[in-house]
């Protein structure tokens, strides 16, 4: 690689896989190759390497973090260590040992807002230092969780990752940094609209690389309307306001499948109890969620605020229908091409109605969605367009 080519840094916080990285990380992964193979002077650091190899120069923050991140999560499954905490010690070591690295070059790009330490070491030696954020503004979902716990019989002793002073305050110490935000979804950009001058939205689609639609379905043509709900469940979720909206409804020939762990604060703050009503089923979790998609019909995303989420793609990959509140970054993506199945999480009784409307026409509803998941099956959103986008807003 020839060095006097401008040098891009480019950051994140999830762990490499194989052949890609965890969430957010799957889009700085695929930049950096993206990039390199554009004969861009590229180096890429990430919390946890590992053992695999990039076709791109990358880095581990330190040599020692697949011990740290071990122990954590020793801690964390055998509940020594709570959710929050780990959460916390992760991007610390994460901003920590980040600092501490040689950085410098010309353009430095970062999917992490919480490395305060890093920025003011370093910032001076980049052109220009741009965030593309996962979530939208963490002090924007810090508000709306408040706002949402004022309901709440136990407000006070409620505490996860999006509602710790903590993590919202370094944060605060990072965000100046940013010289320009790109956001993936209408829902973060207007969040971070008037906090960074330069907000730009470049909307992204991370359709997972398999193709699910061979998986076979175990529906029964005499079952009950299947509603599916996978998510670890915090409050920004949403899953009690989907309960209140299920109590609403009233179906007769349905059910709705709850799967993934819930924060126990959470469950105890909004007295979530899935022995109220029989049609309510909670599955619990499982690495492979692919069996629930095979017995579901729709997948409902209740939650508050969320910049994708990418359980909407995963659905549609299933070839599954999906519910989505507006507070999600793919309800655009969605409603443009099936408006009927977005609704408003605030506005109470309008989810009960979606959830009828999908039980009552179920063979109309599911067909509407064809188009849109032949788009995400076939990955036929333009990536390569995507990350020349990406190249001409941060390179100058």
């Amino acid at each position: 690689m020839n060095s006097t080519i401008q040098k891009v840094i480019i950051v994140t916080f999830e762990a490499i896989t194989k052949d890609s990285a965890g969430g957010i990380g799957n889009l700085s992964y695929e930049l950096s190759k993206h990039l390199y193979k554009k004969d861009r002077n590229v180096l890429f650091y990430t919390i946890n390497k590992g053992p695999h190899q990039t076709e791109f120069p990358s880095k581990s923050v330190h040599w020692t973090s697949r011990y740290f991140l071990f122990i954590l999560n020793l801690l964390f499954k055998y509940k020594l260590l709570g959710g929050v905490t780990k959460r916390k010690a992760e991007e610390w070591y994460f901003d920590f040992f980040l600092s501490l690295q040689p950085l410098s070059g010309d353009y430095l790009i970062s999917t992490h807002g919480f490395i305060p330490k890093t920025l003011k070491n370093h910032s001076h030696k980049f052109k220009s230092i741009c965030y593309i954020p996962p979530t939208p503004n963490e002090e924007v979902i810090y508000n709306l969780c408040q706002v949402e716990l004022s309901t709440s019989k136990v407000k006070d002793a409620y505490h996860d990752a999006y509602t710790d002073i903590g993590r919202i305050t370094n944060f605060k110490r990072t965000i100046p940094y940013f010289t320009k935000v790109i956001s993936i979804s209408p829902v973060t950009s207007s969040s971070y609209t008037g906090i960074v001058k330069n907000v730009v939205e470049l909307p992204f689609v991370n359709a997972p690389k398999k193709n699910y639609t061979n998986i076979e379905s175990k529906r029964k043509d005499d079952q009950k309307v299947v509603f599916l709900y996978i998510a670890y469940s915090v409050l920004l979720k949403g899953l009690h306001r989907l309960l209140a909206e299920w109590e609403s409804a009233s179906l007769k020939a349905a059910e709705l499948h709850i799967v993934g762990p819930i924060d126990p604060q959470y469950a105890t703050a909004f007295n979530i109890d899935f022995n109220k009503n029989a049609s309510v089923k909670f599955l619990g979790y499982a690495a492979d969620t692919s069996v629930f998609y095979q017995s579901a019909d729709v997948v409902v995303i209740p939650s508050l605020i969320d910049g994708e989420p990418h359980i909407a793609i995963e659905a549609l990959s299933y070839n599954k229908p999906v519910l989505i509140s507006d507070g999600c970054g793919h309800a655009r993506l969605i409603g443009n091409s099936v408006p009927e199945a977005v609704f408003n999480i605030q506005q109470p009784g309008e989810l009960a109605n979606k959830l009828k409307l999908a039980a009552s026409n179920l063979a109309n509803f599911t067909a509407n969605f064809t188009v849109l998941a032949d788009f995400v099956q076939n990955r036929k959103f333009d990536y390569s367009s995507f990350y020349d986008k990406v190249e001409e807003e941060v390179i100058l």
